[in-house]
């Protein structure tokens, strides 16, 4: 299932909202969110399709409830413009099926915590605040790729935790 947001006046996401109602009760398999419009906060329900394999969300809130835990037939997740908040400290998220996983100028990366036993690929595009993530068990990338924008992105990476994460793969 595909959404694009046009970049036009919205009073509300009301509609979107019911749309991604409409999905989580007929266990959709791929979403695609794109939005150009202003940063849409994503509905409770969105996480509550656990049939998911593939998600790609554009310019938006990504707050799950406490209780989730992941998507557990996620296969490819791709986010573009995405803020993390606060929500998601401390907070593990479990994608078991999880393959390839792109982040490309998002925010609050450092919140999400990722256990993912069968990641292949990870790309990290101008996300100058993901102190590479908090990877949990994740033994089988083969593919890792970090971009920044400006050599002031890349001065404001930690390091440290860049260095431990490389030297822990195979």
């Amino acid at each position: 299932f595909v959404i694009h947001i046009p970049p036009m006046l919205l009073d509300s996401f009301e509609e979107i909202d019911e749309w991604m109602m409409l999905l989580s009760h007929n266990n959709a398999t791929k979403l695609v969110l794109y939005n150009s419009n202003r940063r849409y906060e994503l509905p409770s329900h969105v996480f509550s399709c656990l049939g998911l394999t593939e998600l790609i969300l554009e310019n938006c809130f990504f707050s799950p409830p406490l209780q989730f835990e992941g998507f557990h037939n996620l296969e490819e997740l791709f986010l573009l413009h995405i803020d993390f908040g606060k929500s998601l400290s401390g907070n593990q998220m479990n994608l078991p099926q999880l393959k390839n996983l792109h982040f490309l100028e998002c925010t609050n990366v450092h919140n999400f915590n990722i256990k993912a036993t069968k990641m292949k690929s990870l790309i990290l595009v101008t996300c100058p605040d993901a102190n590479l993530l908090q990877l949990l068990e994740n033994p089988s990338i083969v593919v890792f790729g970090v971009s920044f924008r400006t050599f002031e992105d890349f001065d404001r990476v930690e390091m440290i935790n860049s260095i431990s994460f490389l030297s822990s793969l195979t």
